[in-house]
């Protein structure tokens, strides 16, 4: 690793922890405002019945999410590859902070937990944690379809299928565990998958996005003209 390389990349993780501190405070305070939610709830979410077995994707999203962060943050060379995550990332997620501040949204869809079992208690442990109000759209459905989607355009991994099959399966079980541990509306995930194809028709399958990345993501250097 070059010395200039060696430098982006600590560059890049200082952007990442200041992101996610300015994220984190931002959220917590949301979550302790005193304001009345706007309840969420549609008559597909009566159908999908409660299962405390999801809890085990649900919590490995924080794994999958973490992981796949600082691989891109601090073992991808190419910045095209890392730009495009942090990009995704930093528009749904600041766009999740937005819609939670001028839209107070919740829902009422958690059952009374009533089993001792490991699992369960696992459920109990989350709920006494993350509360049931900001959920619009769910960071746990579009964080994890970005890692998926930012995993299958890294060139590294491409080439070994195993990995992009596991992370295929494991987004698909976390973007279920949100409705079956009754975290999340069938709306909530929906609107986060919206957002998902919005951002990779934007950022992986159109060329504005490389456009930004040489101009309008670079600061530009002017050289002052000698007179003669």
């Amino acid at each position: 690793m070059t010395p200039q390389l060696d430098q982006q990349k600590k560059q890049r993780m200082k952007g990442v922890l200041l992101y996610l501190a300015a994220y984190l405070t931002v959220f917590f305070l949301l979550e302790r405002r005193h304001v009345v939610p706007y309840i969420l709830h549609t008559s597909f979410d009566n159908l999908i019945p409660f299962c405390s077995a999801f809890i085990i994707p649900y919590i490995s999203w924080y794994a999958y999410v973490a992981i796949t962060v600082l691989f891109f943050t601090l073992f991808v060379d190419s910045e095209s590859e890392f730009s495009r995550l942090a990009t995704t990332f930093f528009i749904g997620n600041t766009l999740f902070l937005f819609i939670s501040f001028v839209f107070p949204n919740g829902h009422l869809l958690r059952p009374t937990l009533t089993g001792h079992d490991p699992l369960t208690q696992l459920v109990r442990l989350l709920y006494s944690i993350d509360t049931s109000t900001n959920i619009l759209p769910s960071m746990h459905v579009f964080n994890a379809v970005a890692c998926c989607i930012a995993i299958h355009h890294n060139e590294t991994l491409r080439r070994k299928p195993y990995i992009a099959t596991c992370s295929n399966i494991l987004t698909v079980l976390i973007v279920l565990s949100t409705m079956f541990l009754k975290q999340h509306t069938v709306l909530d995930v929906l609107l986060a998958l919206i957002l998902n194809c919005i951002c990779y028709s934007f950022i992986y399958k159109s060329n504005h996005f490389d456009q930004l990345l040489k101009t309008g993501f670079k600061t530009k250097r002017f050289k002052r003209k000698r007179l003669n």
